[in-house]
């Protein structure tokens, strides 16, 4: 699947608008993960615990681990904000460090997918002179589950590049999920809701 998108990336890049490749080659990634997303869903996440609940209670009901515990999934919500300010914020100079960034921030399937597709992206920021500053608007934890959570996050960006004068002011929604591993919070899949 990756070689196909590579390809069809390819074909694209000279004829597209430098943004509507970059937001191509985001959906692709996000897209990647889709299949990921639907098998959580099928499964069944909890909602979160009320506010205001027993600790204990909520943990457990969660299906979370104690030792994660409430403050743990606090650092979830934070990985999700910090991921999506990261995909909206750009700029052709450094947009690799901010890759390398991002990709430290994920695991599994999608981890393997983004850094596939990464130097396509790095390319599309570089040659359409992508300029975007990210703001995470706001955030709220959607579920929790055995050490998994999905976190929404509403995002602005103003977005500049070659074919634009001022920057354009964009909004986002997110849901980000988020995995508890080896002692951290790393990004499963992102998608636009």
């Amino acid at each position: 699947m990756i070689g196909t998108v590579k390809k069809s990336l390819a074909g694209l890049r000279g004829r597209m608008d430098p943004v509507v490749a970059l937001c191509a080659a985001l959906l692709l990634v996000l897209l990647g993960v889709a299949v990921h997303q639907v098998t959580d869903r099928v499964r069944g996440d909890q909602p979160a615990p009320a506010a205001g609940s027993n600790s204990d209670d909520a943990l457990d009901h969660a299906g979370l681990d104690h030792a994660v515990g409430l403050t743990g999934i606090a650092d979830g919500v934070k990985v999700a904000e910090q991921q999506v300010h990261g995909l909206l914020t750009l700029n052709p100079t450094d947009i690799d460090e901010q890759l390398k960034t991002m990709s430290a921030r994920t695991t599994g399937e999608f981890r393997r997918q983004f850094e596939a597709l990464a130097p396509t992206f790095a390319e599309v920021v570089r040659k359409g002179d992508i300029d975007s500053r990210g703001e995470v608007v706001a955030s709220a934890l959607a579920s929790v589950k055995d050490g998994t959570a999905s976190v929404l996050v509403v995002s602005m960006s103003a977005v500049q590049n070659t074919q634009t004068t001022s920057p354009s002011p964009r909004g986002y929604r997110f849901r980000v999920d988020v995995k508890f591993e080896h002692g951290t919070w790393l990004v499963s899949g992102i998608e636009f809701v």
